[in-house]
């Protein structure tokens, strides 16, 4: 097996691992209808070491070198239908401190921005994201003396991309959510080579790094929405 395709299986068992962490979520909101996404992220934050802010009608956390992000929403709003949305606005996010914009442009420099859900209700979108650092994929650009390679990862989607620039090439490795392949003219036997191997590997970590945490904060806030349903 070469490196891509190693690449591609997994990615694969992330991007399965990704889904079934969704799927949990789904099915407890679907089943109570007494409560929405987001609060279960919002309960998960809560209860993480991480530090919390309000943020452009949403929230984020930073969890050491990473961000947890839910953005373009009106969390703050309170709804009739939803008791532990309105308990968790009104005891805890109006008590929360807002970040500001440009320290939060401070924090993700320099970090890959992966997207984990973006929901489509009625009142509006929502995003999920988790900011992770990519000096590791950095790093190898620099031992291989090549551009820094382009990310862009969105699990809900089942996407990854690494835009590639070496020597006269212009290409890039995809994942489709199955598979990873070369996209564009690369160099011969790019597929198995040092460079190839380190590259994938590293976005592998990078994607992991990343899910561990919104896996962490979605398990925090589940079990306290099981906990609170118990009352």
């Amino acid at each position: 097996m070469n490196c891509l395709d190693r690449f591609g299986d997994e990615m694969k068992q992330l991007i399965d691992k990704y889904k079934a962490v969704v799927n949990s979520v789904f099915e407890l909101v679907r089943q109570t209808w007494i409560m929405l996404e987001e609060d279960i992220y919002f309960a998960g934050l809560l209860y993480s070491n991480c530090e919390k802010y309000r943020y452009g009608g949403g929230f984020v956390g930073i969890c050491g070198d990473r961000l947890f992000e839910v953005v373009n929403i009106s969390y703050r709003e309170e709804r009739s239908d939803y008791p532990l949305h309105n308990a968790l606005v009104n005891n805890y996010y109006s008590k929360l401190p807002a970040i500001s914009y440009a320290k939060m442009s401070l924090l993700e420099r320099d970090k890959t921005m992966i997207g984990i859900r973006t929901f489509y209700p009625m009142r509006g979108g929502e995003n999920v994201y988790v900011v992770t650092p990519r000096e590791s994929l950095d790093d190898i650009a620099k031992k291989f003396h090549i551009p820094s390679p382009g990310l862009r990862i969105n699990l809900e989607s089942m996407y990854v991309a690494i835009e590639l620039s070496i020597d006269k090439y212009r290409f890039a490795i995809i994942h489709n959510g199955y598979k990873a392949y070369l996209e564009g003219k690369y160099p011969q036997g790019f597929e198995n080579s040092p460079a190839a191997c380190a590259i994938t590997d590293a976005v592998v970590r990078i994607t992991t790094n990343a899910l561990n945490l919104y896996e962490d904060i979605t398990n925090k806030g589940m079990k306290f929405a099981s906990i609170f349903l118990l009352y």
